[in-house]
């Protein structure tokens, strides 16, 4: 359905998280070796990232989300995610 929210789910989560986020969005759940796959099958309706820090959220896949809003990082420390990059 085009009004569901789809998100990218990076690394595992704990599967209380897993479940919270399964029941509001359509969750696209990734690891190291998918994320490529992933945004080139679905990054046109992916709107947020949930992660765990474990992958790396760069410049190349920020670029790949054009509807991406939000990056959510469950954990500590956010020096996975480029603050930098602009999509100006």
């Amino acid at each position: 359905m085009p009004d569901q929210v789809h998100i990218l789910s990076m690394g595992q989560m704990v599967p209380s998280v897993d479940a919270a986020l399964q029941q509001p969005f359509v969750v696209h759940q990734a690891d190291a070796d998918s994320i490529a796959a992933i945004v080139t099958a679905f990054g046109n309706n992916i709107c947020g990232i949930a992660t765990r820090g474990r992958q790396k959220t760069d410049v190349a896949l920020i670029a790949g989300l054009p509807k991406l809003e939000i990056i959510a990082n469950f954990g500590v420390g956010y020096d996975s995610i480029d603050l930098v990059w602009s999509k100006n």
